[in-house]
């Protein structure tokens, strides 16, 4: 994040919970201006508020928020709708913004009038809406992943029951039965995602291509990156996709006495975290530029998981390179660099 010059005459900062929304508007970056007021957080209601901000230059306004997941839908889909520019910015994010401010205490008043501030003072990325289709299957991948939890505690419940030296078979029928039409319901949705996923555009079906040409990367772990970052493509840096991904160390360094080097910070898409370890798992041993990097670390007594860790870096920074390019990976290519 970068101090600019001022360019929203008029900025909103909202702070979203699951039955209101604290807003401040700020007006010309002045404090003066600043004004703040709350409105329920339903379709009939906010409608009612956007159509009030009609009037508005669109051009010269901007809307901060986090999201929040479900809470935040309604109105992020809205405000794209009625088509203001909008930025989310991440807790992580806004926090820090508040403690570099000095606030000690926040309410939602206050959360809401520094993300307003933000946008007056921070260059922030605007929102851009996924695709129809790209809603829908993260809908899908959502409901995909809720049954396979059901699923598979059904699973651990029957395996359970099978050590147990009574048993009544009403509940055990009930259990597998429960095990039936859960497994019926993901056979459905995974139907659902391959319909999806044949309507997509070229771009999708391009960039799954080059995605799963890297050794290790699989169709299920590059349909996950891909929905998970809305597109590899939207980032500039490989590192700002492992990031995302939660890959990156917490590390704090200063002056010559703090050296500290953290885990993952594991903010992130914890499903697609497993499932890159996955592809890591098989990279190790067929990718070579992957083989190599594990078998270097093991050798300098690096323990397993970080020099997993270092391979799942190492992943993203291949299917980032291979859609940032347009180019198929190249398995040999670390070699003929190595030789280089």
């Amino acid at each position: 994040m970068s101090i600019i010059m001022q360019k929203y005459k008029v900025v909103f900062g909202i702070d979203v919970s699951k039955d209101n929304l604290d807003i401040v508007n700020r007006v010309n970056n002045s404090e003066v201006d600043e004004h703040y007021f709350q409105v329920k957080n339903k379709v009939s209601v906010l409608q009612k508020w956007l159509a009030e901000l009609s009037v508005v230059d669109k051009s010269s306004t901007l809307f901060v928020l986090e999201p929040t997941g479900t809470y935040s839908s309604k109105i992020i889909a809205m405000l794209h709708q009625a088509g203001f520019k909008i930025a989310l910015v991440t807790p992580l994010k806004s926090d820090g913004f508040s403690k570099a401010l000095g606030v000690v205490s926040k309410n939602d008043h206050q959360a809401a009038s520094n993300l307003a501030m933000m946008g007056t003072l921070l260059k922030l990325s605007l929102y851009q809406a996924p695709s129809e289709i790209m809603q829908k299957k993260k809908q899908v991948h959502m409901g995909l992943k809720a049954l396979n939890k059901q699923a598979q505690q059904l699973h651990n419940q029957l395996h359970a029951m099978d050590q147990m030296a009574f048993v009544m078979p009403q509940v055990k029928e009930a259990l597998q039965t429960s095990l039936q039409v859960v497994k019926e319901q993901i056979a459905y949705l995974e139907a659902q995602l391959e319909e999806l996923d044949e309507k997509d555009d070229e771009a999708y079906h391009q960039q799954m291509k080059l995605l799963t040409s890297v050794v290790g990367i699989g169709e299920k772990t590059a349909r996950l990156l891909y929905l998970a970052t809305g597109g590899i493509h939207h980032f500039d840096f490989s590192r700002q996709v492992s990031k995302f991904v939660g890959l990156i160390p917490y590390s704090h360094h200063s002056g010559t006495s703090v050296r500290v080097n953290g885990r993952m910070t594991k903010r992130g898409n914890n499903q697609l975290r497993a499932t890159l370890y996955m592809a890591a798992r098989s990279a190790i041993r067929y990718n070579l530029a992957c083989k190599e990097l594990y078998e270097r670390l093991r050798a300098k007594g690096k323990p397993y998981k970080k020099a997993m860790v270092a391979v799942m870096n190492k992943l993203v920074r291949q299917a980032f390179g291979c859609v940032n390019s347009g180019t198929p990976f190249d398995n040999r290519h670390y070699l003929k660099f190595k030789e280089n």
